[in-house]
């Protein structure tokens, strides 16, 4: 069984962020940043959590994501469902040009659905990544458009919200919006 270490809190905006996994700062206008040359341990795939809500299980998500650097990818998405060492996360990344829901089970990453939609968005830009949940459906789309997948979980989801990328990608992320 993994355990979750929290370590202190960023700031996003008005929101605080608990840093779990990875080397996560802020900057005085509010954007984390995780920065995957800082982080020596490489360990598991970076995480923060927000402090609210408490439990997301119906609403939307809206964040602006800006992927900066990265050995292998481009990564960004947001994590929701969080429990412990189990959650979802929905993600857009530069290999494979779209976005996807993920489930992580401890260490071990499963692919839930692939975008069919595939697109190179700028690096060094300002995205926005807009999550929906209604009980067991998920929604997931890159700046409103055909970026995105959909797809009904067996179960309705609830949990804590959170930051996710890749090890070795450098992802930045800014104004993060909860509509229930």
């Amino acid at each position: 069984m993994a355990v979750c270490v929290l370590l202190p809190a960023v700031v996003v905006g008005a929101q605080s962020v608990i840093q779990v996994r990875g080397t996560w700062t802020t900057d005085a206008s509010g954007v984390v940043t995780h920065d995957a040359s800082k982080w020596t341990a490489k360990e598991g795939y970076p995480l923060a959590l927000f402090d609210e809500p408490d439990s997301f299980s119906n609403g939307t998500a809206r964040i602006e994501f800006k992927m900066l650097d990265g050995t292998d990818d481009y990564t960004a998405g947001l994590t929701f469902g969080h429990q412990g060492a189990s959650y979802y996360y929905v993600r857009y990344n530069t290999k494979d040009g779209n976005v996807a829901l993920w489930r992580m089970d401890g260490p071990k990453r499963t692919v839930i659905k692939h975008g069919e939609h595939h697109e190179q968005l700028a690096r060094d830009k300002w995205h926005r990544l807009e999550l929906t949940v209604q009980g067991r459906r998920i929604r997931a789309t890159v700046n409103g458009g055909p970026l995105q997948v959909e797809h009904e979980l067996d179960q309705p989801v609830s949990g804590r919200l959170g930051l996710y990328t890749k090890p070795d990608a450098t992802s930045a992320f800014r104004n993060l919006k909860v509509n229930p």
